[in-house]
């Protein structure tokens, strides 16, 4: 602690992220946070969203990578960027003739993450005003099990542009369709309020911003 006082560009950082945002995001962003900070040694866990401010409030993390709505209660909170979302389905279904809500249409079985993962709450709010139902007959730990049980007629997801960009989805496996006015989830990065770090904090979120899939470097 003494030394993120003296210099909080240096030392250990102990970062935490949530499953559907960590392996998407991060590692496209570890080359330009190690280029900047050389003297920065960063520490990753994955948890999911109240076991990670659990963490944080606790002092076992430093910063937290998060989607809203959550509640955060005091901790200062970073905005990075919108997580929307697409529509997936078996590959030998008939192609939806809509984008957006009417793609839902009757979708049969949506499958989600497990209850706990604030995905699978997000996923259900998608669109405020239209009642969407998961079968409790599956229950997924992760991205690539939701994949792999649409890939083979089990159902439909609703899959995150995040993890979309960053190559979750091989090319055949099942076909998207866009959601364009589904409301996404809010990426932010959080911490203690009155941190020493907060400056290092705000330029870490600026490299996970940039390191987005599709976003554009300026110049």
């Amino acid at each position: 602690m003494a030394a993120a006082h003296r210099n909080p560009y240096e030392g250990d950082l102990r970062l935490g992220a949530i499953p559907t945002v960590g392996p998407y995001l991060i590692p496209r962003a570890l080359p330009a946070i190690r280029a900047a900070f050389p003297n920065l040694k960063l520490y990753l866990r994955e948890e999911m969203t109240e076991a990670l401010i659990d963490g944080l409030t606790g002092g076992k993390l430093d910063v937290i990578l998060i989607a809203l709505p959550f509640d955060t209660g005091t901790l200062e909170i970073l905005p990075l960027f919108e997580d929307g979302y697409q529509l997936a389905s078996p590959p030998d279904w008939p192609a939806p003739a809509e984008t957006g809500a009417d793609a839902l249409g009757d979708v049969g079985r949506l499958m989600l993450l497990e209850k706990g993962h604030c995905l699978q709450r997000h996923a259900l709010q998608a669109y405020p005003g239209r009642v969407l139902t998961q079968d409790d007959s599956f229950a997924a730990t992760s991205l690539g099990t939701l994949i792999s049980m649409v890939s083979e007629g089990l159902g439909v997801t609703l899959l995150p542009d995040l993890a979309i960009g960053a190559g979750v989805v091989q090319p055949g496996v099942v076909q998207l369709t866009p959601l364009p006015d589904a409301c996404p989830r809010q990426l932010v990065l959080a911490w203690r309020r009155n941190s020493a770090r907060a400056a290092l904090f705000r330029d870490l979120g600026e490299h996970l911003t940039k390191a987005r899939p599709g976003a554009h470097a300026p110049g």
